[in-house]
Formats: C-alpha cells, sequence, structure tokens
C-alpha cells in the first residue's frame, strides 16, 4: 500500500493510504478549529473512531506530556498505521476494539476507502468485506486502560452511524465528569440505515446532560444554530449531507 504524509498541524504529520489524499486535503478545517479552541494543555481527550489519527495528533499537540489521549479504533486494517502515526507519543493509549451500549462481538463492515468503514453498513458504499470483531462499551474499554477515575476533558466521536449506542455505553464517563464536551458526528442517513431515528439526535444529547449544542458545519466551513442545520438537511437532495455537533455541559 503507497502512503502519503498529511499535515495535521505545525509540524505535525501522520501518514494515510494515497488513496485517502483527496478526503485528507484540507480535512474539517472547522472542527479542527473547534477541538483547537476548547482542548488545553493537561486535558484527557478520547477519540473514538480514529482513524489513521488525524484528530488524535491534533489532540496530542494541544495537551502536550501533562495531558493524555485514547485513540480508539476498530479496523484491523487500519490500527497498525494508527499505532505507527502516534509512535512518538508516549501519552497515548491505543485501543482495538469497536465500540458500543454492550460488550460481545459484533459484525464489522469493512469498506475500501477505509473511512466509511464501521459497524453498520455504509448506506452510500459498498463493502469489501465483513468480518466479526470484539465489541465494548467505552465505561469497561477505559477502565481496563488504566483510566479507572473516569477523567476526561473532551470527546470526539465519529463512527459511521452509530454514535447512539456508542453513548449509550458512555454514560458513567459523561455523568462524572462535570465540564465535558464533544465533538460528534449528526449524519441522518448513516444513522437511519443503522436503526436509529436522527432527527431525535440532538435531544438525546441533551437528555445525557449536554444542555448547549453548536453546530460544526465542515461543508460550509462555519458554526451555526441547530435550526440553520435542520434548513441546511431540508435542502438537502443527495441525502448525503452531515455535519459535527459540539455539545458542551
Amino acid at each position: 500500500m503507497k502512503l502519503s504524509k498529511v499535515q495535521v498541524i505545525d509540524d505535525n504529520f501522520i501518514q494515510i493510504p494515497e488513496s485517502n489524499e483527496k478526503i485528507y486535503t484540507d480535512f474539517e478545517p472547522t472542527t479542527l478549529s473547534v477541538i483547537s479552541k476548547h482542548l488545553k494543555e493537561g486535558d484527557v481527550f478520547l477519540d473514538i473512531g480514529a482513524n489513521f489519527g488525524f484528530f488524535s495528533v491534533l489532540a496530542a499537540s494541544i495537551v502536550k506530556n501533562d495531558g493524555k489521549f485514547f485513540s480508539i479504533e476498530a479496523h484491523p486494517g487500519i490500527l497498525p498505521k494508527l499505532e505507527d502515526n502516534l509512535k512518538n507519543f508516549s501519552n497515548v493509549t491505543v485501543i482495538g476494539a469497536a465500540v458500543g451500549a454492550k460488550s460481545g462481538v459484533t459484525e464489522f463492515h469493512m469498506t475500501e476507502d477505509f473511512v466509511n468503514s464501521g459497524v453498520a453498513s455504509n448506506p452510500f458504499n459498498q463493502e469489501s468485506q465483513k468480518i466479526s470483531i470484539p465489541i465494548d462499551t467505552i465505561d469497561n474499554l477505559l477502565s481496563q486502560h488504566g483510566n479507572s477515575k473516569g477523567k476526561v476533558d473532551f470527546i470526539k466521536c465519529d463512527v459511521q452511524g452509530d454514535e447512539v449506542a456508542v453513548l449509550e455505553g458512555c454514560r458513567k464517563l459523561i455523568e462524572q465528569n462535570d465540564n465535558l464536551k464533544m465533538i460528534v458526528e449528526w449524519a441522518p442517513a448513516w444513522m437511519e440505515n443503522a436503526g436509529y431515528n436522527s432527527e431525535k439526535f440532538p435531544s438525546f444529547l441533551n437528555s445525557l446532560g449536554f444542555s448547549k449544542i453548536t453546530i460544526v458545519d465542515d461543508y460550509l466551513k462555519k458554526e451555526m444554530s441547530l435550526g440553520e442545520m435542520l434548513l441546511e438537511y431540508e435542502k438537502d437532495k443527495t441525502g448525503k449531507r452531515f455535519c459535527n455537533i459540539l455539545a458542551s455541559k
């Protein structure tokens, strides 16, 4: 597999498959800016669906040696490359597992572009392979990997439509951290395909204790209100529109 080197921020780079170079060109600039604004030195960062480690490397550059970050990735083909991209950081824990609302074994749908792989099948990309892998809750995994106190300051969650199940599996963590902030993907077509009511996702976040919701839209490259994003979804004719949500307590 041919690899390309892409910049995350300043002198921080990751290696990705050459075929993914277009995806990672100017990758989620508004989300990058929002995380950079809210994350600070010494924080604990949780990257759920780390992929090749773009946001993990961003977090490492901000939290520095006094902070800590956990990078969770399910795709067995990505894991070695994720570990290689993070090998120079001593304060990272890489966890290879799918995450959801309960522990066990799950089907995992792998796509040729890597980034659209997930526990739920992708509504637009044809899978190249379906495998069975371990699945567990975030609450369990962090306890097993040296974070028994459950301290987390910032979560990034992008799991291709299965975000509700993942957040159900970290209710304890969410309850324990009063100042928690989170960037989570809101992709209606992917969520509906996974069996969830995407319209109820913002209110689900409210029910978890996140009282403030701000839309982070990398398509229009700006932050906006929930109402403005709902209008964007109404205008979309492709079904492929999505955004991130900054959820704060």
